[in-house]
């Protein structure tokens, strides 16, 4: 359970617009489905033109 709560507090990071690459809202991402943390991603990470991000958000929405 530590686990789930340490990383649910990393979700304003998808707010957060990329670094260099969305490795971090894809790998979140990741974790949050192999968890099972039910939350909503941001609107807009579904608009972004990133195949790997949008194959992420898919993969996360089920």
């Amino acid at each position: 359970m530590n686990e789930a709560r340490a990383i649910r507090a990393l979700v304003p990071l998808l707010d957060e617009p990329p670094g260099v690459t969305w490795s971090v809202h894809i790998a979140l991402l990741d974790q949050f489905r192999d968890l099972r943390i039910a939350v909503t991603p941001p609107a807009q990470l579904r608009a972004v033109d990133n195949l790997d991000l949008r194959c992420a958000v898919s993969e996360f929405m089920g």
